[in-house]
């Protein structure tokens, strides 16, 4: 497998090195009691277990990926242009997609069948599931399940404690989360909106992976997310995502590279701490300019045209906005050390809004409050 990867050969040996001269030592009652030494490698729990066991995965995903190019089976895709998916990887689950027919299925099975052969790795089908479209006829899913070796299963059941499948009847799904967290909602409200945020900021900074790929193709295939809309039939996390990209409105920010891809009116770019837009209002023929427009023949600002357009008040903020036209414009959050939204910063944002201090409500009698003879707890 190592070297199917394209591993140097001195790696590999240095890998096959810590693999087979694994040995433990048992103690009993404290003291070591000699040691065993496993004929089959590192077990659970060795810290280079998991990175072997990537490595592994790696071919099982390669074999898929060779299998839906030939045309031996083929992936599901959420939208017409959408990427085809055969397969997802978690940390201890897989999800395969195939169509429910023989031929696929006896295709999937050799896939295993040859991962398993190669890898030493046995898949337990006693634990594995195969799930159905609505209008899958009977006699296909009895087939296709004694094919592969698994049983039906109406749904996926919960990872992580969540749903993995949600319908139209969102209310019925989380009945039991509101049972148990009414009393606890509080703030975390906007801790949802800040993680849910996150991942619009992921959409933003990562177009070309797999999700983003996917939700553009779905919901925003000929705009870019922060103006998407969420549509006539979204879904939850779609819903859940635009939600979040409030956060994301209220803070983010453009990194000025070039110029040809940021709008001078539209998103915030100034360099200045205020993260405030441009006091100068927008002219109609120029609503789609970009910062490039802006430059001269050196990548400089133009001071002429600065003049000539903005507010006195603009000109020295946009002076003070650092260009670097060796690179692309890229979207940054202000006041993050390495310009990155976390969830963190989204909470403090939601918080800082929700909360603002006046005259009227501020407190200021700490030092009575401390000095109260009161139990330390």
């Amino acid at each position: 497998m190592l070297r199917a990867l394209g591993f140097d050969s001195n790696w590999i040996a240095l890998v096959m090195l810590c693999v087979t001269t694994v040995n433990y030592s048992i103690l009993v009652n404290g003291v070591a009691a000699g040691h065993v030494r496993p004929t089959r490698g590192i077990r659970q729990g060795d810290p280079l277990s998991p990175y072997l066991f990537i490595l592994c995965a790696e071919g099982l995903s390669i074999l898929l990926q060779q299998a839906e190019a030939w045309g031996d089976i083929h992936g599901v895709r959420v939208a017409r242009g959408a990427p085809a998916i055969s397969h997802l990887f978690f940390a201890d689950d897989s999800l395969l997609f195939f169509r429910a027919n023989q031929r696929e299925a006896v295709n999937i099975k050799q896939c295993l069948d040859l991962y398993s052969l190669a890898s030493g790795q046995l898949i337990n089908f006693d634990k594995s599931n195969a799930v159905y479209s609505h209008n899958t006829p009977g006699p296909t899913r009895d087939l296709v399940t004694g094919i592969v070796g698994v049983q039906e299963a109406p749904d996926l059941g919960r990872y992580l404690g969540l749903p993995s499948a949600l319908g139209r009847n969102k209310t019925a799904v989380f009945k039991y989360i509101e049972e148990n967290i009414r009393a606890r909602i509080g703030l975390w409200q906007h801790m949802f909106l800040s993680r849910a945020g996150k991942k619009g900021w992921r959409l933003l900074t990562q177009p070309d992976s797999l999700v983003s790929r996917i939700l553009k193709a779905k919901y925003f295939a000929t705009v870019d997310f922060m103006e998407a809309q969420v549509g006539g039939n979204p879904s939850f996390i779609w819903r859940s995502i635009m939600a979040g990209r409030a956060v994301l409105e209220q803070g983010l920010a453009r990194r000025i590279g070039d110029g040809t891809e940021t709008r001078i009116w539209g998103w915030n770019w100034l360099a200045d701490a205020s993260n405030k837009p441009l006091i100068t209002l927008c002219v109609e023929e120029l609503r789609h300019a970009t910062v490039i427009g802006l430059l001269d023949e050196h990548g400089r600002w133009d001071g002429d045209i600065l003049r000539d357009i903005f507010h006195s008040d603009d000109i020295p903020r946009i002076l003070a906005t650092p260009v670097s036209t060796h690179l692309k414009d890229c979207w940054r959050w202000p006041g993050d050390l390495r310009g990155k939204y976390t969830v963190q910063n989204g909470y403090r944002l939601l918080a800082r809004e929700r909360v603002q201090p006046t005259v009227d409500v501020a407190f200021h009698a700490w030092k009575t409050l401390w000095a109260a003879q009161t139990p330390p707890k």
